[in-house]
């Protein structure tokens, strides 16, 4: 015996698969917000691994009893060991190996306490020829400089600290 009703149709209304659509759309550009890079980001990113490395280079420097040399410009930087009167670089290791920046073109302004702008010594020999790029030092003795190295683009800083003694901090600019 059939009722008189008329069996309704099971499925989705318009307007629940327009909340659904709405809730997706929502949420994608949520997601393509967070891949976005932010410049920031890559400078502060940068900075942390600098700084990590910096640490790193004042330990190695003092458990191998042979100087360690940063350089760096607006592309990238390196690391180099000093073998008899010459620096080379650390090729093939996974910590020291040379590295591209984040975010390039990046500014390097070196400030140490003892002068106010620090670049390569002509005739040090690090990475070749003096072009101007940064360079520190990390002695054997583990004594360095006090300096402020700032890293700044797309008008964002932020300057990596150390107070001489082998600690490294990073401190976000503008």
């Amino acid at each position: 015996m059939k009722s008189g009703r008329i069996a309704r149709a099971r499925g989705y209304t318009l307007v629940e698969l327009l909340v659904v659509l709405v809730v997706l759309g929502v949420m994608l550009g949520l997601v393509s917000l967070s891949i976005v890079p932010n410049p920031r980001a890559k400078l502060q990113r940068d900075a942390e691994r600098l700084e990590s490395l910096f640490a790193l280079a004042a330990e190695e420097a003092q458990l191998t009893s042979r100087p360690i040399a940063w350089r760096g410009d607006e592309n990238g930087y390196a690391f180099f060991r000093r073998d008899r009167d010459h620096w080379i670089a650390f090729d093939g290791d996974a910590q020291f190996k040379a590295r591209r920046w984040d975010l390039t073109p990046l500014r390097l302004t070196l400030a140490a306490s003892d002068v106010p702008r620090w670049s390569t010594p002509r005739g040090t020999g690090i990475g070749g020829v003096d072009d101007g790029s940064t360079a520190i030092s990390f002695p054997r003795d583990g004594l360095q400089t006090a300096f402020d190295l700032t890293l700044e683009a797309e008008g964002k800083t932020v300057t990596l600290r150390s107070d001489g003694g082998g600690h490294y901090w990073v401190e976000s600019g503008a």
